[in-house]
């Protein structure tokens, strides 16, 4: 089980449970890709989730959305 860092806001934690999650579906080959936006946080907790897909063998990329400004993350696919 993956601990998440308690050092973290309350609603950053809960996007870096959403990007877990992501990163366990396309590990488990559920999913070729995940797209997480408007999630809270998500600058925040980016590093620790890069690290997390790395550890998976998962790509994890952060977009910002150009007309927004907003962060997404896309999770996926697995690296060959």
């Amino acid at each position: 089980m993956i601990q998440i860092p308690t050092a973290v806001r309350v609603d950053a934690a809960g996007t870096l449970v959403d990007l877990v999650a992501a990163i366990d579906l396309v590990a488990a080959g559920a999913a070729t890709r995940v797209i997480v936006a408007n999630a809270e946080g998500l600058e925040e907790v980016a590093a620790e989730a890069l690290a997390l897909a790395q550890s998976a063998g998962v790509r994890f990329q952060l977009v910002r959305d150009q007309s927004t400004g907003r962060p997404s993350a896309s999770v996926g696919p697995r690296e060959p």
